[in-house]
């Protein structure tokens, strides 16, 4: 499978790979391959938040959750790589709120450490 480039995020809506299809995750994960089980696609809204208004208590106990079900998905390292791509807004990625994902970002930012984007030199143990 060639590398093809598909739209994951506009300016309004940035897509959390819980709720990507198997086909579009190789590309947006930049892959070359068979596609692969996400763990946050089991519970979505427990890495995106649900449509209701949740208190800071209830935010925090579900990220804690989501970042925990992160540590063992397979995807990880490459959901990491996409995150720092489209700079999310909300949820938990790759076991990172979107704000620790901005500030990493912010950082890695100011390195000009390689071409090929963040996923080819950062890898998420």
């Amino acid at each position: 499978m060639a590398n093809v480039r598909i739209s994951v995020s506009t300016n309004a809506v940035r897509v959390h790979p819980s709720v990507l299809s198997p086909a579009q995750r190789p590309a947006a994960f930049r892959l070359d391959g068979e596609p692969f089980e996400v763990e946050c696609a089991y519970d979505p809204e427990c890495h995106t938040a649900p449509a209701a208004i949740e208190t800071a208590e209830a935010q925090a106990a579900r990220e804690a959750v989501a970042i925990k079900v992160c540590e063992s998905c397979p995807a990880r390292q490459f959901c990491f790589g996409y995150a720092l791509e489209i700079r999310p807004d909300t949820g938990v990625w790759a076991g990172m709120t979107a704000e620790e994902i901005d500030d990493l970002a912010y950082v890695l930012g100011t390195f000009n450490l390689d071409q090929n984007g963040p996923a080819a030199w950062v890898e998420v143990a």
